[in-house]
């Protein structure tokens, strides 16, 4: 198993002289994308509000706005998804930077494009498997309220509603192991691949996928635990910063730091890896 500092790992966007202005020039746009969305979770709570005490409340206009606001909030993700695809081609070109020996220094902002490409790329790598477990859940779900509702209509089959819901039940732990081993273990894995070798389709290897993820299972779990342990950590600093209005701010600093120390880490794993 890898040996690490965690105070170092955690440290490890702040290590670069210049990080103030590398996180700057990627934490403000995020924060200004979470604002917007606050501001139109806002709107709406605004709106609830006020439907409820109005006694004039016109159904139809209300309507109008809450069809509105949704508009506005998709056109917003849209417009938000280049940044998002950078923020992920910037953290990968941090893993790799890592994977080579460098853990002091941040990727430059540079190459904006190139950066948005290989956050795109990665997407599709990893898009196969959370389809997969996407229909697998619905699939489950399905089956468990058919069997509910055969097992409570009157004139149903109690006993196959039953079985079916005892079936869907099992169906549903075991996809929850499913994307517990997806997360910690598979995700990893099918990014060293995309890393490796620079392809999509090297990631869809299902045979190497699972050589490799039981040859490192060790580093990448271990990577991937101490990140989500951090995500708590900044879900929470986040949730308390939140009654001091700058919840926004914290969550997309929160966001960037999270997605560094995975890439210090998974860095070292990978530089470690063996197949």
């Amino acid at each position: 198993m890898m040996k690490f500092d965690v105070v170092e790992v955690f440290k490890y966007p702040t290590l670069d002289k210049e990080w103030v202005r590398k996180l700057v020039m990627i934490t403000a746009p995020l924060a200004v994308v979470y604002l917007i969305s606050s501001l139109i979770r806002f709107s709406s709570n605004i709106l609830d509000v006020l439907s409820e005490f109005s006694d004039t409340a016109d159904d139809f206009t209300y309507l109008l706005i809450y069809m509105g606001l949704i508009g506005v909030a998709l056109l917003f993700s849209l417009a938000s998804l280049p940044l998002m695809l950078y923020i992920s081609g910037y953290t990968l070109e941090a893993t790799r930077s890592v994977m080579a020996g460098n853990r002091d220094t941040l990727p430059e902002h540079v190459e904006i494009g190139h950066k948005m490409l290989d956050g795109l790329k990665l997407w599709l790598a990893r898009l196969p498997y959370y389809i997969g477990l996407t229909l697998a859940w619905v699939i489950a779900l399905a089956i468990f309220f058919f069997g509910a509702v055969v097992s409570f209509t009157d004139g149903g089959s109690i006993p196959i509603g039953v079985v079916m819901m005892i079936f869907a039940g099992l169906l549903v732990l075991a996809m929850i192991a499913v994307s517990f081993v997806l997360t910690f273990f598979v995700m990893p894995t099918t990014t060293y691949q995309y890393l490796k070798y620079n392809s999509v389709t090297a990631a869809w290897d299902l045979k190497k996928v699972y050589r490799i993820s039981k040859l490192n299972w060790k580093n990448f779990g271990l990577s991937e635990l101490i990140t989500y342990v951090a995500s708590i950590i900044t879900g929470i600093v986040s949730f308390v910063l939140t009654f001091c209005l700058i919840g926004w701010i914290a969550q997309a600093a929160g966001f960037v730091w999270l997605g560094l120390v995975r890439a210090r880490l998974l860095g070292q794993a990978f530089a470690e890896a063996e197949e």
